[in-house]
């Protein structure tokens, strides 16, 4: 039998995974459920973004990713209900028209709600990542870095200029 917080491991995951997915698919009807309403997806850049904004953005093709490949997950879970699940991923996209691969390190907050994990807020980041290998007490720490020589764009309000 799996212990509560395996089980909790195992239901984060997949929800995760539903959730990149539906970026892959374009599927904003099933992120909005995905996410909580409160959702904000932090950008590389530092600038936070809130769900209808995004959401918004990627039905007009502003945001299309082709592409989200897991490498590595770690994942806390509390005991009031919250955890928090951090995915290194290569991920394949176009922002604003331009087309660029990123290797980021993606830390999602997660909340239970009525028997469902909904995701909070997500913070994007680039560059040398401490990321944990494994999940739970004396799991090892190793740095990563991003070999990505790409142009990245800038993300921001198109309408203010970058952020």
């Amino acid at each position: 039998m799996p212990t509560p917080d395996a089980t909790a491991i195992a239901e984060l995951r997949e929800v995760h995974r539903a959730y990149l997915d539906a970026m892959v698919e374009g599927d904003t009807a099933a992120l909005g459920d995905l996410l909580a309403e409160d959702f904000t997806l932090t950008h590389m850049t530092g600038y936070v973004q809130p769900k209808a904004e995004w959401l918004a953005q990627m039905g007009q093709g502003q945001f299309v990713y082709h592409s989200i490949r897991e490498e590595d997950t770690a994942c806390d879970v509390g005991d009031d209900g919250t955890a928090r699940l951090t995915v290194r991923t290569v991920t394949d996209a176009t922002v604003y028209g331009t087309r660029a691969g990123w290797r980021l390190r993606l830390a999602t907050d997660y909340a239970r709600h009525d028997d469902a994990w909904v995701a909070q807020r997500t913070v994007a980041t680039t560059g040398e990542l401490g990321c944990r290998v494994g999940a739970g007490p004396g799991s090892a720490t190793r740095s990563w870095q991003n070999p990505v020589v790409r142009p990245v764009p800038v993300i921001g309000k198109p309408d203010i200029g970058p952020v």
